[in-house]
């Protein structure tokens, strides 16, 4: 267990986030969220945060802390979801309940296949139990796939199948629900990506990011006075490339 009382003070605005995260959640995947801040900005101590109240609440949760850090490019989609479903069957609780994942080759044969399943060992034997995947760096699963798409279109679109996957399930029946975090600014991940449906319904919650106008007065303020113009098209590009950060 870990010592909450080590965590970084919380600002009065995360009770308002943590709120908005159990909810997605409650009953079935209501919502899909997505906690975007850059390192050290409150994410972890937000996630933390959750767990305490799901625990406090006693919700029927079990949760799964994963992350998506050691995704590479030669890591097929079918790989990726097999490390995560396989750090699901391994928690104490569910590794009780003789939940088991799928091996690495049924997810890479049949994705779809794979993923409904496990969804369907979930329910035969967890009982009124939902697990709760809270999957941190998710940006990185992004960046591989857009790193892919001309070299390596089949790890492209099966990134895409995996993120569509999740777009699919995303209902009050869910059994397995998701709560997505990473350091980039959700607004990047479309051009990043494009065609994932996720991005449709994806609701991003900033931790410590930077909106243009925030972005606008700190490149101004110093030149004020100056015979220096900052073109909106310049704030808006450089907030593009700086995420917010």
């Amino acid at each position: 267990h870990r010592d909450l009382h080590s965590f970084p003070t919380r600002r009065s605005s995360d009770l308002i986030e943590q709120k908005a995260i159990l909810q997605s959640v409650s009953d079935g995947q209501q919502r899909m969220r997505y906690i975007e801040g850059i390192r050290r900005a409150g994410k972890s101590s937000l996630l933390h945060s959750v767990e305490y109240a799901i625990e406090q609440s006693q919700m029927p949760l079990v949760l799964v802390y994963v992350q998506a850090a050691s995704v590479t490019a030669s890591d097929p989609a079918g790989r990726i979801l097999c490390n995560f479903l396989s750090t699901v069957a391994k928690h104490p609780q569910l590794k009780e309940a003789g939940l088991v994942s799928p091996t690495e080759e049924q997810c890479c044969g049949n994705l779809r296949q794979a993923y409904e399943e496990f969804i369907a060992q979930i329910e035969d034997k967890c009982g009124s139990r939902r697990v709760l995947m809270l999957l941190d760096d998710f940006q990185v699963i992004v960046e591989t796939a857009q790193a892919a798409r001309e070299l390596q279109p089949v790890l492209a679109q099966g990134i895409l199948g995996f993120l569509n996957l999740l777009f699919e399930h995303i209902n009050p029946r869910a059994k397995l629900v998701w709560v997505l975090a990473g350091h980039r600014a959700f607004r990047q991940f479309k051009s990043m990506l494009p065609g994932a449906l996720l991005w449709g319904v994806l609701q991003p919650l900033a931790v410590d990011f930077l909106k243009e106008p925030a972005v606008a007065d700190i490149l101004c303020r110093p030149l004020a006075g100056m015979p220096v113009v900052i073109l909106p098209e310049t704030v808006a590009r450089v907030c593009y490339l700086t995420g917010g950060h």
